[in-house]
C-alpha cells in the first residue's frame, strides 16, 4: 500500500553493508504491475558501498 520512497530504498541499500556511508556506481530501477485495482510498485537500488573504515588495496 502506498508509494515507494527512493530515500528508504537508498537507506536500505547502504544499510546492507556494515559501516557503509554512501554508494558508488548506483543503478536505480523501478518495477510495477497492476491488475484492475490491485498492484505493486517498487524501487530497487544497487551500488558499491563506500566504507571509510576499509582502505583501498
Amino acid at each position: 500500500m502506498g508509494m515507494p520512497d527512493i530515500g528508504d530504498a537508498v537507506d536500505k541499500a547502504i544499510g546492507k553493508c556494515q559501516d557503509a556511508v554512501a554508494l558508488t556506481d548506483v543503478v536505480i530501477k523501478t518495477r510495477s504491475w497492476h491488475i484492475f485495482l490491485y498492484g505493486q510498485n517498487s524501487i530497487i537500488v544497487e551500488g558499491t558501498p563506500v566504507c571509510p573504515s576499509k582502505k583501498n588495496e
